[in-house]
């Protein structure tokens, strides 16, 4: 067994032969999105593309509108999921509603339900990750959608912040993850290259501006391009309406999303937008450098007494360093200045490219540790923060920070999604550094959490059966593989938890009923 070892840090490699192999191939699987990276803009054509709303009915708005308001959410939902297959043309629906909200001499209620219904109807029928969603159809309801939720948005505005507004938005946040429509919260530039790497990269000050110039222009025409898309589709569905408000709060020649705008001038010191940009930023930069449960992607820590030797060597030296070499960030900022990165590898979306020096990722990989650290580590994304840092730390072999980490996830979790990952990547690095029973304890864990999840299951057995209990993980494995198999977090980790949209219209119900 091969054993990598710097000062109090120990990765063990651990080879299983074909059995292994498998494994890690099924694990990696599960762990990247369904449908792999998301493009900006498109070329999505209003009219080849329509996905025709679904008229209201006489009387509809008005039944949803007043079950809601009345608690009488089974009717609701009975009524919300009629839109399953078409949604509803916000114009129509902002006349309706204003209708009902008009009809009583005080609107706050009536206008905090009416946004709860929007961002409900948005969420019809319920959100799960899904290649579909890049089909050029699901990408125009998508977008009908997110006009009828903002709608509901701009009814909030008219009443002072409250609590449920709060959650208000928190369901919107959770919707636009798991559809992967960050970019109607935050805006996502495609390219952000760091002005401060210019040394690094052997790039001068002005080069590296004329080039973010030319990306920062490259962004802008994808963004023109997709807001007049919108713009299309607002204008078609202004046009089907039978009938529009006289003071609609629907503006196709200024609408767009960018919705942490809205959410940070209600509430300045909500963490959403910086998670947001955090998760985005770890997506891009780290995701083809995993390492989950996956041995053939073992990093392994440089000390900063080596890496001061090797670079003392030379460029050959630095050159002859091993890709996998993780280190800390002064470390990777004296190798870059003796060999600086490629210009093609440092500026092609660093990490997908295997080009990449051992310095550069290590030095992309801090960044996004950066972010995450930036993100207030407080109430509902706590956990999450904490569980992110430590799979970083686990990309740059720092198991000492990882753990940690993880434990302070799994305390602060409240979801089976939370606990499961904070239990089944600690599992993965007590495997790593040899601590075979505690591995085992975790990714039982994990299991408790998420009964069956098979990356947890695939990655428990064989160690059972190193310790000779070949029923126990003859059982497991065959729990795992019954049809139909259970959810597994893993699978979303890039993304969100595929329940938090569920679980903030729950809570946006219960602030309603107060």
């Amino acid at each position: 067994m091969a054993q990598i070892r710097s000062a109090d840090r120990v990765w063990c490699g651990r080879g299983r032969g074909m059995f292994t192999a498998i494994l890690g191939v099924l694990l990696m699987a599960s762990a990247l999105p369904a449908s792999g990276v998301v493009q900006r803009g498109g070329n999505l054509s209003v009219d080849a593309d329509w996905v025709g709303p679904k008229r209201l009915d006489p009387g509809v708005a008005e039944r949803l509108l007043t079950a809601y308001d009345t608690g009488h959410y089974a009717d609701f939902d009975q009524l919300a999921s009629r839109f399953n297959s078409s949604p509803i043309n916000p114009f129509e629906f902002e006349v309706e509603t204003e209708r009902w909200i008009d009809a009583v001499p005080d609107r706050r209620r009536r206008a905090f339900v009416a946004a709860a219904v929007a961002i409900e109807l948005a969420a019809t029928p319920r959100p799960r990750p899904s290649s579909e969603i890049f089909r050029p159809k699901e990408k125009v309801a998508l977008d009908v959608r997110f006009i009828l939720a903002e709608l509901g948005c701009a009814w909030l505005r008219d009443l002072p912040p409250t609590p449920a507004e709060r959650s208000w938005h928190t369901a919107f946040v959770a919707l636009a993850r798991v559809t992967h429509r960050e970019g109607y919260v935050i805006p996502t530039p495609f390219f952000s290259p760091v002005i401060g790497w210019a040394p690094l990269t052997g790039w001068s000050e002005g080069e590296i501006r004329a080039e973010i110039l030319r990306h920062e222009r490259q962004d802008r025409e994808v963004e023109a391009r997709r807001r007049d898309q919108q713009q299309q589709l607002m204008t078609r569905l202004r046009r089907q309406a039978p009938d529009i408000s006289r003071s609609s709060r629907i503006d196709p020649s200024r609408w767009h999303f960018d919705h942490s705008r809205h959410l940070l001038a209600r509430f300045p010191d909500d963490p959403l937008p910086l998670l947001l940009e955090a998760t985005v930023r770890e997506r891009r930069r780290a995701e083809f450098e995993e390492t989950l449960l996956d041995d053939r992607i073992l990093p392994v820590w440089l000390d900063g007494a080596e890496a001061e030797r090797i670079a003392s060597g030379g460029a050959r030296q630095v050159r002859a360093l091993p890709r996998n070499r993780r280190m800390d960030r002064s470390s990777a900022e004296r190798l870059l200045r003796v060999v600086p990165e490629r210009r093609d590898a440092a500026f092609n979306s660093p990490l997908w490219h295997r080009a990449n020096s051992a310095a550069f990722v290590s030095q992309t990989i801090w960044d996004v540790v950066d972010a995450f650290q930036a993100v207030p580590a407080r109430g509902p994304v706590g956990a999450e923060v904490a569980l992110r840092l430590g799979q970083n730390y686990v990309r740059l072999a720092r198991p000492d920070l990882a753990l940690p980490a993880f434990s302070r996830a799994e305390s602060l979790a409240t979801t089976p999604y939370e606990l499961y990952l904070s239990r089944l990547l600690a599992g993965a690095v007590f495997a790593r550094v040899g601590r075979t029973s505690q591995a085992i304890s975790a990714f039982r864990g994990a299991l408790q959490a998420v009964p069956r999840a098979p990356s947890a299951s695939f990655a428990l057995a064989p160690l059972l059966i190193e310790q000779d209990a070949t029923e126990e993980a003859a059982a497991i494995l065959e729990a795992a593989m019954a049809q139909p198999q259970p959810d597994d977090p893993l699978r979303s980790y890039y993304w969100s938890d595929p329940a938090a949209p569920h679980r903030a219209l729950a809570q946006l119900r219960a602030e309603a009923r107060r």
